[in-house]
Formats: structure tokens, C-alpha cells, sequence
């Protein structure tokens, strides 16, 4: 099948390649070069898979309770989701009714990416929460707009919440606005 392919960004680094063998097993392995930021951003992605498999798993907690008990299990899935998409520098989350399921996508970079699909009574209590946090009042079939402030992986987060009526539930975007954010170094763009 070939030598494994190894990124690094010293391919003269002969101890970390020595450790690399060792800790394989091998020494068919093919070095490449590869930039630290490359290598950030890997450990990035790699992170964000695992905080959405909890997320998953946060979300099979607030299906598999009952109306009345969903109320935590729903405050720590927004609470999750809020920090993925503040890890991912996400300007918005947004919140997209479906038939039986909810999709959860989040905009980075300006692209909008897919990060869950939860059940439709799940999304309407993410909608519902968060409405209240929000100071959005509840008035069947008409948009409203609020906002507040959260804390989210120690930084304070301003966040404009829209909600507007769809077919089968009310439709959300949340913008996140984190004020320290706003300005990066030149070596955070990569």
C-alpha cells in the first residue's frame, strides 16, 4: 500500500522523525512539508470534530427526556453550540426548521457549514431558550429581534438574535459579535 505520509514542518528534524518511528512502528513512512499554520488548523478541525461529538451527544440527552425535564439538557446544548461556533470564529448560528429535524448550521469565513441536525422538538427548545434569553417575546407567526450577552470560552460575546416564522417552526440566526475578536494579529490569519 505505500509509506505512510507524514506532515512536518522540520523535515531536518531527526529527532522528532525518529520519534515518529518509534511511536508507529515503521520506518515506511514519506515525509512532506507542511506549514504550522496547516498544522493549527488540522488541530482545529480535529478539536471541533470532537466537541460535535459531544454536541451529539448533549443532543441525545435533551431527546431522551420529557417535556417537562428538557430543560437543562437544551441549556447545555446551546450553551455547546455557542462554543463551537465561538472556537471556529463563527459570525452566526443559525437555526433551520425542517419537516421532523432542525438543522444547525454555523457561518465561518463567510461560508455557511453544516454542524448538526437535531429533532424537531430538540430545535424548538434550542429556538425557545434562546428566545427567552433573549427577551424575544412570544408572538405566534410575527419575527422578532433581540439580543444579550454570554460569556462563552472566557470571552464576553455580544449576541443579535432574529427569529422569523417558517412552515413548521420559527427559523433563527444568532450573531455573534466578540469584540476582542475584531482585531487579529497578522499571525492568527495564517
Amino acid at each position: 500500500s505505500g509509506p505512510r505520509v507524514i506532515g512536518i514542518t522540520d523535515p531536518y528534524d531527526n529527532k522528532i522523525r525518529g520519534s515518529l518511528r518509534y511511536a508507529l512502528k515503521t520506518d515506511d513512512l514519506s515525509w512532506e512539508v507542511i506549514t504550522k499554520s496547516a498544522v493549527q488548523r488540522f488541530v482545529q478541525i480535529f478539536e471541533s470534530r470532537q466537541v460535535g461529538k459531544q454536541l451529539e451527544e448533549f443532543a441525545r440527552n435533551a431527546e431522551n427526556l420529557g417535556a417537562g425535564d428538557a430543560s437543562e439538557p437544551i441549556r447545555v446544548l446551546a450553551e455547546g453550540i455557542m462554543r463551537v461556533a465561538a472556537g471556529e470564529r463563527a459570525s452566526d448560528i443559525h437555526l433551520e426548521p425542517k419537516e421532523s429535524l432542525f438543522r444547525i448550521w454555523i457561518r465561518c469565513d463567510g461560508r455557511l457549514r453544516h454542524v448538526m441536525s437535531v429533532s424537531s422538538q430538540v430545535g424548538q427548545g434550542l429556538v425557545g431558550f434562546w428566545k427567552v434569553k433573549s427577551g424575544i417575546k412570544e408572538v405566534k407567526g410575527q419575527a422578532g429581534d433581540g439580543a444579550f450577552r454570554a460569556i462563552v470560552n472566557g470571552v464576553d460575546v455580544d449576541v443579535r438574535v432574529s427569529v422569523v416564522p417558517a412552515v413548521s417552526s420559527d427559523s433563527m440566526v444568532l450573531r455573534l459579535h466578540n469584540e476582542r475578536a475584531a482585531f487579529w494579529r497578522l499571525a492568527e490569519l495564517g
